[in-house]
């Protein structure tokens, strides 16, 4: 499902879910939701649906430029929705590498192949706490320019 730029509000999107039914979400292959401002409070909401007894499906999730904030992505580390996510663009958002480092310790990511964060307000700690992680053997594809790395 592609929302990119489409002014979409975290209250917005839970009224789409809402039409999309029981289960409608986490059956998503892809959601592509950059450019719009689900960051500060509205992410949190966004992720807490019920994943389907067959597990979530969701391999591609884009949230480039939505204003996306350390305590947004500790939230997200923790949605059942990221286990079989492959792909994840989080580029432009003003994470640090305290955004990172709650994004590292989440327990769902485990098929995560392709990394965006370019932009991210990244420093040298953060290259180190990803090169030390669990995603970073399985790691085919990492956007890191616009770093001060």
């Amino acid at each position: 499902m592609g929302l990119e730029h489409t002014s979409q509000t975290p209250s917005g999107l839970r009224s789409l879910w809402a039409l999309l039914g029981p289960g409608g979400l986490p059956r998503l292959r892809m959601l592509k939701l950059s450019g719009n401002r689900v960051g500060g409070q509205g992410l949190p909401g966004l992720l807490d649906v019920a994943v389907p007894e067959g597990g979530p499906t969701l391999v591609d999730l884009r949230l480039s430029s939505c204003a996306l904030t350390p305590r947004d992505l500790e939230a997200l580390a923790q949605s059942p929705l990221l286990a079989n996510l492959e792909t994840l663009y989080l580029e432009c958002n003003p994470l640090g590498d305290a955004g990172l480092e709650a994004l590292l310790a989440s327990p769902h990511l485990r098929s995560l192949t392709k990394l965006e964060l370019r932009r991210c307000g990244l420093t040298p700690r953060g290259a180190s706490l990803l090169s030390r992680s669990a995603l970073w053997p399985g790691l085919e594809r990492l956007g890191l320019s616009g770093n001060r790395l």
